[in-house]
């Protein structure tokens, strides 16, 4: 009886969602976005993980005398935090990359959007091209 709900509540609140056809506007720029926020994850978790590898190894380490079996082993699990972390945000280069890549094909595709004439026409719209220059 309990599945029976779920499955009508799943139902009867489930609506269908559009994925955006592919080489369209809404298609490169979704990606853009989506590549951009997981660029800012891999740059932040690899960054906290480095700060910690780091301080880790700089908290296990000794200058004047041997470093205990513990030390060695907090100090290499240290460095590994850090190896790790460094690699992480070294990895989110190439998803800004991309992103940056995607945002530009959005940039220069064909939109369909409603365009101002001094003249009267009938109202609807008309395929224009859009380019941005940054200045």
């Amino acid at each position: 009886m309990l599945v029976v709900m779920i499955a009508l509540s799943y139902c009867a609140t489930a609506q269908e969602i559009l994925a955006p056809v592919k080489g369209s506007y809404e298609f490169y720029s979704q990606k853009s976005r989506k590549q951009k926020t997981g660029a800012w994850v891999l740059l932040a978790g690899g960054t906290v993980l480095s700060v910690v590898g780091i301080t880790t190894s700089l908290a296990n380490m000794t200058l004047f005398s041997q470093p205990t079996p513990e030390e060695k082993r907090r100090g290499r699990f240290g460095n590994t935090l850090f190896v790790i972390g460094a690699t992480t945000t070294l990895g989110s280069l190439p998803l800004f990359f991309a992103s940056t890549k995607n945002k530009k094909k959005a940039r220069l595709l064909v939109k369909n959007e409603s365009a101002y004439l001094p003249y009267q026409l009938p109202r609807k719209g008309f395929a224009t091209v859009s380019l941005s220059i940054s200045l």
